[in-house]
């Protein structure tokens, strides 16, 4: 509801990591694909360097597998 928003690569391990950390919560997580099937590339969001990259409401980014309470506590949301 913050306006968050997580970049992720379908062939990126380190998103398949906090995918797996944030478990049903995901349903929640604004999910943007950065790369076009078969690509290992961000060609979908060119601006993106690494992934996960979160992004906040107010365009802010940071980068990493983060665990859900330092999410949480990033965009203002109780667990």
């Amino acid at each position: 509801d913050s306006g968050g928003k997580m970049y992720a690569a379908y062939w990126c391990t380190a998103c398949g990591q906090q995918e797996e950390l944030l478990g049903s919560a995901m349903k929640h997580i604004d999910r943007v694909e950065g790369s076009s099937p078969g690509s290992s590339s961000f060609d979908l969001c060119p601006d993106i360097e690494s992934t996960p990259t979160w992004e906040r409401g107010d365009g802010s980014r940071f980068t990493g597998v983060r665990p859900p309470e330092s999410l949480a506590e990033e965009f203002g949301c109780s667990l």
